[in-house]
């Protein structure tokens, strides 16, 4: 872990990162009640693959929280980075917490039976990406400079 606490700054990420997903997701379940567009048969299927599936985002979720409060880094988006974490999941995974919620919405996706919230998944990735992802990576980079350069080229954005 490199620590730097000298600093007030934060990234300039405008939306909380949250709404990137929740949006897509949300938009796809709306349409679904006017344009139904199942993919499986309804029933226990939908649930029975989708449910776990959550499960496991739910859990790299927990996971990254967890690895991020232990370090004493805050998770809102408007504070400050204290440290360029490289223990739990963030040795696998430079944004485990985008991860996460991405598995969470492909398993909800697939637990409500709709091709419109897995047909907006890209946009929801897209969003991330480009309105917090890259942002974030830029402000780690002039904040932490060859320490985060030197973990960026180690560990791989998604997976």
């Amino acid at each position: 872990m490199t620590t730097m606490t000298s600093s007030p700054d934060k990234a300039q990420v405008t939306v909380p990162p949250p709404l990137f997903f929740l949006v897509p997701f949300g938009v796809g379940v709306a349409v679904q009640f006017t344009a139904p567009l199942p993919f499986l048969p309804t029933g226990w299927l939908q649930l029975a693959l989708g449910l776990p599936i959550v499960g496991l985002g739910l859990v790299a979720l927990l996971w990254a929280v967890k690895t991020l409060t232990g370090a004493g880094t805050d998770l809102m988006f408007t504070k400050a980075t204290t440290a360029v974490l490289r223990q739990g999941p963030y040795r696998f995974s430079r944004n485990p917490l985008y991860l996460g919620v991405s598995v969470v919405y492909i398993g909800a996706g697939i637990a409500v039976n709709s091709v419109w919230p897995l047909a907006l998944f890209p946009v929801a990735v897209l969003l991330a990406l480009f309105r917090a992802i890259r942002v974030e990576e830029r402000y780690l980079e002039t904040k932490f400079g060859q320490p985060y350069r030197d973990y960026k080229s180690a560990v791989r954005r998604w997976l």
